[in-house]
């Protein structure tokens, strides 16, 4: 029976009519070509728009309809790798069972076979007719087991590049592949290359995509990434590339950029695939691979398949990688708008592989992500690093302003203690074992010099021998410091040779780190601060040596003041003896003399007035508060003004506010200040007379008229030191001292509930009465010639005298103006007198009539003797001493014991 157009034909050959021993000899005929062209449409159409996953299982049935359609036994679709060197399988399809086949050719293995592929030229096996070459190329090619008595390999193009090859397998038949079936199969084969290579670009361009969006996903992660974070990010970023590369190892290099040249460094990171080596962390990457590393400088890539593609001149290189079992590489130098800052490299250990032109750039832009972010790292890192060195260096600054501080008016026996304490805070601080103050200024002429003049050691350290003798161990250390140069060192190995006495002592004490700054006092170097560290290496801080200058000046100075009140201190002895001798001789003068006539236009000589002057002198050295009463005109500001210049706040003048002068409405802004808009035409902040007198006296007059409201906010001031504006929440604090005026009984006031009990107390600490004029007649000679002079001088007129009837007068009247009414009548006699001898401008008695005259047993003689017996009663007679009469009465003792003779008392 014959097979069908387009089948394989039964029918005897030309050749087996010839030779009939083969017989069993078939031949492949050539169909019909209309089914050829049924054939070549359908499997064109099937081919048509499909994606990269569908097109493997597609193109196997389109072998299957080849095969079919020839009665072969089985057909394959190869394909060249990038690099031409390896021929793998993408598709098979076979009729039978029949031996399988190998997956892939490599070039080493059958040269003869890849170089006619190339040339597109069919390798064609029958058995009958190329019997020699077949058994030559039979073992090469892996036949021997197949079978397979004829073989057709055809290339397959793509732009006149062989891309891969078509290949048909036959058992049954021996001798085929006639020239019109080898075209047809070209015309199919034609079909299958533009599938290949749609399956390629579609796979190629997938790749592409995926290694885009791991590029991106990467870069992404990079945005606003802390420094802390980017070497895990960057180890994690060379793993995604690996896993999507399909290769073994990844690592990022960098060059030496900073450091002012282009030399590659040793490896900063790498990753490498499960089972596989890490790459060697190499301390010299240049002698290793001279050549690599001298083209990545350059900016040239380096890659290659297979290490045999290098140059001659890479020999060291290929020995390198030999070593590290390296199959295929690419390396990539990375710049970011300058020069080669590092490099990228990908390589495989397992397989060789080719590596596209299209992950070169992706790769570049990936080397670009990392540079930045370690850029950036760095600066972040130098940032924090400067930032946190400005920190310790503004706490230094602190430290040594505190320290510095501790000296100020610091009497010469706590000189070296408080020295001390400031090099214990300096080593603590500065985390130091040792902290020396070094004395440069040795005078030999002085007994009992030593060379430390301070010293500070930490309490796990052995403090140094006592007959250690710094000039003798540290020889160049103390000639350099002499001459004013300062010494810093973070290895005591960096010391010069002319230091080797100076390092060997220092070996044996176990110092590292030592930074030894000389001090002057605007002259020649009299000491020096070091600071040692024997535990481990120090860098110290950049600034460090100015500031050590700075509190070893202050330590100098104190030192200096401390020998120079040494110096002096026996003079000084001395003058304070004849000080207080001569003072000693003058006291009672000066006491006897302030009695009679203050300096602060004060005067007067009686009883009263001497014991309200011995009060002012008593109470003005302190702080404490002073009420001071009585009538109207009696000179109670006076009084204030003498205790406020007599105290320590006379440097500034006293703040003076009347209370009865203010309305209610304005006494708490008068006192305590307000802000803008507290009230209604507030239109300005003010500041308060308490704020105004901070560190000052404020005397209140008239105290009794402050309103309740403000009395309760003065008792606080009083009491804690502490207002508040009005219209503000802030607290004010404030050191004032309060001298607090009235001319109404404040007792009564309470009483009354005019004024707060609490107040009264808080301000009756310290009273003082003053006595009114009538109770002072002797005063009044004193006042009025005092007044008389005053007002004719100012008036230009000259009065000489005071009539005796004048005064007489004057002694006379009961003056219920007190001392203001004095003052005022005198300055209208002077006005009204003609000539020089006073005369009065209204008759006293025309003025006010006098009251009704006082009980005799109410005499101010039997006043005051009655209130002396008491208060001698009350000292079981005791005149001097802290509990005696004397000084509770305000007056000198032998003062009490003239009066107390005066009127009769024994």
């Amino acid at each position: 029976m014959r097979r069908k157009a387009g089948l394989f034909n039964p029918a005897k050959s030309p050749v087996e009519a010839e030779n009939p021993e083969n017989c069993h000899r078939a031949e492949l005929t050539i169909g019909n070509e209309d089914r050829f062209e049924d054939l070549f449409f359908q499997i064109s159409t099937n081919l048509v728009g499909l994606t990269a996953q569908k097109m493997t299982s597609e193109i196997k049935n389109q072998l299957k309809m080849i095969v079919d359609y020839y009665g072969v036994d089985r057909g394959c679709l190869w394909a060249f790798s990038d690099d031409g060197m390896k021929l793998r399988i993408v598709s098979e399809y076979s009729t039978k069972s029949v031996t399988p086949i190998e997956t892939q050719f490599i070039f080493d293995n059958i040269p003869w076979l890849f170089e006619k592929l190339y040339t597109n030229e069919p390798v064609i096996f029958n058995q009958s007719t190329h019997p020699p070459l077949l058994r030559e190329n039979r073992n090469q090619y892996g036949r021997a087991e197949m079978g397979f008595n004829a073989y057709l390999s055809l290339p397959l193009t793509f732009h006149q590049k062989t891309i891969g090859v078509l290949s048909l397998d036959s058992i049954s038949f021996r001798d085929i592949w006639p020239t019109e079936v080898i075209d047809q199969l070209r015309q199919l084969g034609e079909l299958l290359s533009r599938a290949m290579i749609k399956g390629k670009e579609q796979k190629k361009f997938r790749e592409l995509f995926e290694f885009e969006k791991t590029l991106s996903e990467i870069s992404s992660k990079f945005a606003n990434l802390g420094a802390k974070d980017v070497d895990k990010h960057i180890e994690k970023g060379l793993g995604q590339i690996g896993n999507l590369l399909n290769s073994d190892q990844v690592a990022y290099f960098e060059t030496g950029y900073d450091l002012g040249t282009n030399e590659i460094l040793p490896v900063l990171y790498s990753w490498a695939n499960s089972g596989v080596n890490p790459i060697p962390r190499y301390k010299n990457l240049l002698a290793e691979f001279p050549w690599i590393c001298s083209q990545l400088s350059k900016g040239q890539t380096v890659r290659f398949s297979k290490p045999k593609e290098l140059p001659d001149d890479a020999s060291i290189d290929k020995s390198s990688i030999r070593s590290t079992e390296t199959k295929s590489q690419v390396s990539v130098p990375i710049s970011v708008g300058g020069p080669v800052v590092g490099a990228i490299n990908v390589l495989t250990v397992k397989r060789y592989r080719s590596w596209p032109d299209e992950i070169i750039p992706r790769l570049r832009l990936l080397g670009g992500v990392f540079a930045n972010a370690l850029m950036r790292k760095r600066k972040e890192l130098e940032a924090e690093r400067i930032n946190k060195e400005n920190n310790e260096l503004f706490e230094f600054e602190k430290l040594l302003s505190r320290i510095s501080s501790k000296f100020a008016n610091l009497p010469a026996e706590y000189i070296d203690t408080e020295i001390e304490r400031g090099l214990e805070r300096i080593g603590k601080f500065l985390n130091a074992d040792r902290v020396n103050h070094l004395n440069l200024d040795l005078d030999t002429t002085l007994p009992h010099q030593k060379p430390w003049l301070n010293l500070w050691v930490d309490k796990n350290i052995a403090p140094l021998p006592e007959e250690f003798d710094p000039f003798v161990k540290y020889p160049w250390v103390c000639s350099q410091l002499v001459k004013g140069k300062s010494l810093y060192f973070s290895n005591i190995e960096d010391i010069p040779m002319d230091g080797e006495i100076d390092k060997k002592t220092m070996r044996a004490v176990g110092t590292k780190s030592f930074v030894s700054v000389p001090i002057s006092i605007g002259g020649p170097i009299v000491s020096a601060i070091s600071v040692v560290s024997l535990n481990a290496h120090r860098v110290w801080p950049k600034g460090i040596i100015p500031r050590l200058r700075l509190v070893g000046e202050v330590f100098a100075n104190a030192l200096n003041h401390k020998k120079k009140e040494i110096v002096a201190a026996n003079a000084f002895n001395e003058i304070k003896k004849l000080k207080s001798q001569i003072e000693a001789d003058v006291n009672y003068l000066r006491e006897e003399v302030d009695l009679k006539y203050d300096h602060h236009n004060m005067i007067g000589q009686s009883d009263a007035f001497q014991s309200m002057i011995s009060k002012i002198h008593q109470i003005a050295v302190t702080n404490t508060t002073v009420l001071i009463s009585g009538e109207t005109g009696t000179g109670k500001e006076l009084v204030a003004r003498a205790i406020h210049a007599n105290s320590q706040r006379k440097n500034r003048p006293m703040v003076t506010v009347n209370c009865a002068a203010l309305s209610t409405q304005l006494i708490e802004s008068e006192l305590f200040g307000h802000e803008i808009g507290a009230f209604s035409g507030a239109r300005q902040k003010r500041i308060g007379r308490f704020e105004l007198a901070n560190g000052n006296t404020l005397f209140l007059d008239e105290i009794g008229e402050l309103p309740l409201k403000s009395q309760a906010k003065l008792l606080r001031v009083l009491q804690e030191g502490e207002f508040e504006r009005i219209g503000s929440s802030n607290t004010i604090k404030v050191d004032v001292r309060i001298i607090a005026a009235t001319n109404r009984n404040l007792e009564n006031e309470v009483k009354s509930g005019r004024f707060r009990q609490d107040l009264w107390y808080r301000l009756n600490i310290f009273p003082i009465e003053m006595p009114p004029l009538r109770f002072r007649k002797e005063d009044i000679p004193l006042l009025s010639d005092y007044f008389t002079r005053k007002f004719s001088k100012k008036m230009g007129k000259t009065i000489r005298k005071i009539p005796v009837r004048v005064m007489e007068t004057l002694q006379t009247y009961h003056w219920p103006g007190n001392i203001r009414e004095l003052k005022n009548m005198l300055e209208r006699a002077v006005i009204h007198t003609q000539g020089d001898a006073l005369q009065l401008y209204t008759p006293l008695a025309s003025i006010q009539g006098i009251p009704d005259q006082a009980p005799k047993d109410h005499t101010l003689d039997k006043i005051k003797r009655k209130y002396i017996l008491q208060i001698l009663e009350e000292t079981q007679w005791r005149i001097e001493g802290p509990k005696g009469a004397a000084l509770i009465l305000g007056i000198h003792p032998s003062t009490l014991r003239s009066r107390m003779r005066k009127l009769k008392i024994q």
